[in-house]
């Protein structure tokens, strides 16, 4: 089937996160973001899962096969994380936060088979709507109405926007075929480096800094990275002319995040994690270069003068805008061709 190496779209649910934070709910969003990630993990990625492998599939009625079997792995992650929750001293789970981790799910199989099934702008659609809910929700928690459970509000909004995910994909494209095989399970390799790697590496970033009682480092940064290495998604490795539009995405807002943290150094967690998701970006997903490893490193030593000010100060800033704007030069070469 139909797939595509750039989805604007799968900004939208790390969009909504990162508005939640800056506008006072940041430990919700972030708790919120965790369990996602937790039944990713527990589910071994059910929709990047059957994403990877209806890409390969040649017509619907195995994709919706596919999709049957993404299904069942969902529903054992979900029983799972209520069997470690039950079980195991982790702390205070939401159960309202957590339905609605488990409604986020639901409603990416479906916008995936959406996607799956060429229906690019209704899976936007859906990716949009359901976002809009899931911010309007976490909003509304702790916004002055009363709610009977905490996050009750955000589970309100993610369920009805995997409802709306769920009738929208069945009423503009009726079932195929269903199986509840679990036939997507060879891929999950893969699909837990595409979709794990950089939140791991941010939460594991955000707990040592946290342990060693760095108080100030704050759980918004991580989403703009979370930005980033979602648009970087696709289900294999790209080749070199697919690669350089993608490298050009991911190094410049990198480079002129640090470039700005020289002068304003309050925004220097958020080139930090811009430079992470282009670090696991660069290992997953982009072409490997001469051109993007040394972007990599232009950015990487801006943002070390941004952070250890070795230099004078004007000296200092000139050099670090200097190396960002190199990083940036040096990936335009053959950007905006396309294959002929």
């Amino acid at each position: 089937m139909k797939k595509g190496l750039l989805r604007p779209s799968a900004a939208f649910l790390p969009l909504a996160g990162l508005a939640a934070a800056l506008l006072g709910r940041a430990e919700s969003a972030c708790a919120l973001f965790a369990l996602f990630y937790c039944l990713q993990l527990l589910s071994l990625c059910a929709a990047d899962c059957f994403r990877n492998g209806a890409a390969r599939e040649p017509g619907v009625r195995r994709v919706d096969r596919r999709f049957g079997g993404a299904l069942v792995q969902l529903a054992a992650g979900a029983l799972l994380l209520a069997l470690a929750a039950r079980l195991l001293p982790l702390g205070d789970v939401r159960p309202c936060l957590a339905l609605a981790a488990a409604c986020m799910h639901i409603e990416q199989l479906f916008e995936e088979r959406m996607f799956a099934l060429s229906r690019s702008l209704d899976g936007a659609i859906l990716s949009l709507t359901s976002s809009l809910l899931l911010f309007t929700g976490l909003m509304l928690d702790g916004g002055g109405l009363e709610s009977p459970l905490p996050g009750f509000f955000a589970a309100c909004g993610a369920g009805l926007g995997a409802l709306i995910a769920a009738v929208s994909s069945y009423a503009l494209e009726s079932a195929h075929g269903f199986s509840l095989k679990p036939r997507n399970l060879a891929l999950c390799p893969r699909a837990l480096l595409q979709t794990m790697l950089y939140p791991a590496l941010g939460a594991a970033f955000l707990l040592l800094h946290r342990r060693a009682g760095v108080a100030q480092v704050q759980p918004a940064p991580l989403f703009s990275g979370l930005i980033l290495w979602r648009l970087a998604r696709t289900v294999a490795r790209r080749a070199a002319d697919e690669s350089r539009p993608l490298n050009l995405l991911l190094i410049a807002p990198t480079a002129a995040m640090a470039a700005t943290a020289c002068f304003l150094p309050v925004l220097l967690p958020w080139a930090a994690a811009l430079l992470l998701a282009l670090l696991c970006a660069a290992a997953v997903f982009c072409a490997p270069s001469i051109r993007l490893g040394c972007g990599v490193l232009l950015c990487g030593g801006a943002l070390a003068l941004a952070a250890l000010h070795p230099l004078p100060q004007t000296l200092n800033a000139a050099a670090a805008c200097a190396l960002c704007v190199a990083a940036i030069l040096l990936n335009l070469k053959q950007v905006f061709l396309r294959r002929v």
